[in-house]
């Protein structure tokens, strides 16, 4: 899907708990920004735990970011 939609000119982003790969990789497979839940929140229990309020946050930035 992320392929695709560079090929149409969109960009892909993603929405993890933690990001592993490099801007490269994400690149590679056509992602154009990946958001870890672990940026804002690198406990990775109360990750876990707090998921709900770490996304709601992310996807604000993303809105502010990208719209």
């Amino acid at each position: 899907m992320a392929l695709a939609a560079r090929a149409a000119g969109v960009p892909a982003i993603a929405v993890c708990g933690q990001r592993k790969l490099t801007p490269g990789q994400l690149a590679g497979i056509g992602i154009t920004q990946a958001y870890a839940l672990t940026d804002l929140r690198p406990d990775l229990r109360a990750c876990i735990e707090e998921a709900a309020d770490i996304l709601q946050t992310t996807t604000t930035r993303i809105a502010k970011e990208w719209l």
